[in-house]
This record gives structure tokens, sequence and C-alpha cells, in this order.
């Protein structure tokens, strides 16, 4: 973007945000921004509330956009990809595990 202002920028953009002494993650589209603190949520519609004044995490009538902010933000944190890797690896060795005693039964 610094080559081409007029290029387009992310679709998501993620932060780590402070409140005092606590720390929380958070994610921007150009519709809507959502924090994740440890004793709680956020989620504003920026095109009605720019300036952030209302908390709409709690409302039963967004719970569309919160699970899609929910996922986005879930599925960039550092710790949730190393345990998927992680995850992925087990998957692989237990279907190996399985398959090579499956062979070894039937011959």
């Amino acid at each position: 973007m610094l080559k081409d202002p007029k290029a387009p920028g992310k679709d998501v953009v993620y932060t780590v945000v402070s409140r005092g002494p606590k720390l929380g993650r958070a994610i921007r589209t150009k519709r809507c921004h959502y924090a994740r603190w440890s004793d709680g949520e956020e989620l504003y519609k920026l095109e009605n509330d720019i300036e952030e004044h209302y908390n709409l995490a709690r409302l039963a009538d967004d719970k569309s956009t919160l699970d899609n902010m929910r996922t986005h933000l879930y599925y960039r944190l550092p710790v949730r990809q190393g345990q998927r890797k992680r995850k992925a690896a087990e998957n692989i060795e237990t279907q190996h595990a399985h398959l090579t005693h499956r062979r070894n039964i039937l011959i």
C-alpha cells in the first residue's frame, strides 16, 4: 500500500489491544470491530457506531456476525495455530497407527 495507496488493503486486521493492565486481542473489518478480553468481548458495527459506544456482543440478533468475528480471531491466534498443527500431526499419527493395526489383523 505504500507503493500504491489506491491498492486494496487487507479484509481483516488483527491487533493486540490494552485497557489499563489488561491485554485483549481484536480484529477489525470495514464493517465491524471485535475485541476479546479475559473477562468478556465487544462487538461494534462501525457503519452505525463509528465511535464504538454500543457493544453488540450481548445481543442475540447479531449472533451470526459475532460468531464470524470470533472465528476470524480464534484461527488467527498464534497459540491456536500451533495447536492446530499439533492436532493435525496427532490425527495423522493416529490414522497411521490405526491402519497399521488393521493391516496386521488382516494379514
